[in-house]
């Protein structure tokens, strides 16, 4: 540890020294600010302002530049904002927050290795164990995001299982209709694949769908609106098989939106800390000072991540130089606890079963 000190010191140095041009570092945040993906999109984008609000939009000296655009989670959008990007010099982007949105974005800084893109919240395992020029603050390993889910299955003998999913954020869609079913064949627990219904149908051809497949078990992947309304539809129309949501809905407004019927319903999903440490309570009194309401999930994200940004810019404030600096570091405190990045940029963590009691508060299935 005291080594790594030491490098990273003389690293500063070096680096610092041969950055030191008065030019500002300029930063984008490409989210889905508008339409249906709007929520998450907004609430990353205000953690990591907050986050960059709180400095000043200064690093030792050097000024951030901070750029907002919106990929309105649709691939031609987010082709446009990229490119446009990319000519303006961007150095550092801080997104996209869905992984199918994420994956347009990388198939274009493919070709310019300068640019990193940093994502707080796609979770794909598409990403997961490659050297490019991609970090994340999100798990994407499959089999760890898995591993209690499988647990569940094995346990309660689960053997038709249907996925209703939003086909706009594929990439992410595969983790649950294509790997899963692949983990679940391997262990013997199922015979047939995962039958698949999409979230954009109306309520009505998902539920006469879902009645024709005889599920005995239902996995949603959504937002936390769709997921909602499809999880009020479903109960109100009697459907009481087990619901299990992806992290993706694990959010304020999914309670919101769902109502009674909350309880009961299961989440796979990291745990975010929320502890009352000094960091955290200045964080969140910053944050409703600033916007007026209490920080969720996603603003903890973002925020998360910009904080790392900060610091390793702290170290070496030469942009083309950030996943370097970040990965030699290796290990960030942040608001709700350390990150600690794998040679490849991915996190180590821990993903879980979680079941929504009579308090509307997640507890954990499994305990040991």
């Amino acid at each position: 540890m005291f080594k790594n000190i030491i490098f990273l010191f003389v690293f500063s140095l070096v680096f610092n020294g041969c950055f030191n041009s008065s030019k500002p570092i300029k930063i984008a945040i490409v989210t889905g600010l508008s339409g249906k993906y709007s929520n998450l999109g907004s609430e990353v984008r205000d953690g990591v302002v907050l986050a960059f609000n709180e400095i000043n939009y200064n690093i030792n000296g050097k000024k951030i530049e901070l750029i907002q655009k919106d990929d309105k989670q649709d691939v031609d959008t987010d082709k446009q904002v990229i490119k446009t990007l990319i000519k303006d010099n961007i150095e550092v982007i801080i997104g996209n927050t869905t992984s199918s949105m994420t994956k347009v974005s990388l198939d274009i800084l493919k070709k310019h290795q300068n640019i990193l893109l940093f994502s707080p919240t796609a979770s794909s395992s598409e990403f997961s164990n490659k050297d490019d020029n991609f970090l994340r603050t999100n798990g994407g390993d499959a089999r760890v995001m898995l591993d209690e889910l499988i647990r569940f299955i094995r346990e309660q003998k689960f053997q038709n299982i249907t996925v209703i999913g939003d086909e706009k954020n594929k990439t992410f869609l595969k983790t649950y209709t294509k790997i899963l079913p692949q983990y679940l064949k391997a262990e013997k627990l199922i015979k047939n694949n995962i039958s698949t219904i999409s979230s954009n149908l109306s309520l009505e051809n998902i539920l006469s769908k879902l009645k024709s497949l005889n599920s005995d078990m239902i996995l949603i992947v959504a937002n936390s609106t769709d997921s909602a309304k499809i999880i009020q539809y479903l109960r109100f129309n009697h459907i009481l098989k087990p619901i299990v949501c992806s992290g993706w809905a694990k959010d304020q407004e999914f309670f919101e939106d769902v109502g009674k019927y909350a309880k009961g319903i299961y989440f796979v999903s990291s745990i975010e800390k929320q502890e009352s440490s000094h960091c955290f309570e200045k964080f969140k009194t910053n944050f409703i000072k600033m916007y007026h309401k209490q920080p969720g999930k996603f603003n903890i994200k973002g925020y998360k991540a910009a904080q790392i940004i900060i610091e390793a810019l702290k170290i070496n404030n030469n942009p083309e130089q950030l996943k370097q600096t970040i990965l030699m570091k290796k290990s960030f405190d942040t608001i709700n606890g350390k990150v600690i990045f794998n040679k490849y940029g991915d996190i180590q963590y821990k993903e879980y079963l979680l079941k929504i009691d009579d308090n509307n508060h997640f507890k954990r299935v499994y305990h040991e």
